[in-house]
């Protein structure tokens, strides 16, 4: 049997009774359950923030693609129109970046504008 003399905490700490012993023993108790709790809720909450950021980025992706900016843009080559329309979404959407870019891979807007064209 487990005995609270062993703990290498000063006497002065450890309880003498047993009531005293048992009170110790529900406090840390209690403590890992509120310690696992929290971790499980912000485990949770991490994890519906991190789906609901990135439906959101979907989303703006599917609005961006399918305005006839880009549509006229891509198929003129015109990456400075789209490069303003994108900087301009990604203003009003609060995007870190938008980035539009073709099937061969070809970017027509980024956050970079060196990086436009490669």
């Amino acid at each position: 049997m487990y005995s609270f003399n062993t703990v290498s905490l000063p006497n002065f700490l450890l309880p003498r009774t047993l009531h005293g012993r048992m009170l110790l023993l529900m406090f840390l108790l209690l403590g890992a359950l509120v310690s696992i709790t929290w971790l499980m809720v912000s485990m949770l909450v991490s994890s519906i923030l991190e789906e609901y950021i990135g439906r959101n980025a979907l989303n703006v992706s599917k609005t961006v693609s399918l305005t006839t900016v880009v549509h006229e843009g891509l198929k003129n080559k015109n990456s400075t129109q789209i490069q303003l329309y994108a900087e301009s979404v990604r203003k009003a959407t609060g995007a870190r970046f938008v980035v539009v870019g073709d099937h061969e891979g070809r970017r027509y807007s980024h956050p970079v504008p060196e990086r436009i064209g490669m």
